[in-house]
């Protein structure tokens, strides 16, 4: 079951991702109608530092959510771990992937309603 909750949580940020990337190029296209001028870069660059910064981010709330539950340093096997540190790291894990499904299926809501079309 957890091995599920992995596989849609990263398959749904993977589709996020995409849909995000496409609806830059519709963004970037409304934005020079509105304009007459052509920006894309502007728009793939900002999309990129703001992962660069989620992904510091994530990284740090990691790290933070490690030593909350006290993960041992040095470990050389998964028998040094004890049982009931093992389970908390897996309920990070889970929160993380519903966190993620959560936030695909609030995306997915706004791009529907965005109203994108092909004019």
């Amino acid at each position: 079951m957890l091995l599920v909750a992995i596989a849609m949580g990263y398959g749904a940020g993977t589709i996020l991702n995409l849909s995000a990337m496409s609806s830059l190029a519709d963004i970037a296209d409304h934005h020079e109608l509105n304009t007459d001028r052509r920006q894309e870069g502007i728009f793939y660059s900002t999309r990129t530092f703001v992962g660069k910064v989620t992904g510091a981010f994530g990284l740090l709330i990691g790290g933070i959510a490690i030593a909350i539950i006290g993960w041992p340093i040095g470990v050389k096997t998964a028998t040094e771990v004890s049982p009931n540190t093992t389970f908390d790291l897996g309920l990070i894990e889970v929160s993380h992937t519903l966190k993620t499904i959560f936030w695909v299926l609030t995306g997915s809501s706004f791009l529907l309603r965005s109203g994108c079309s092909r004019r």
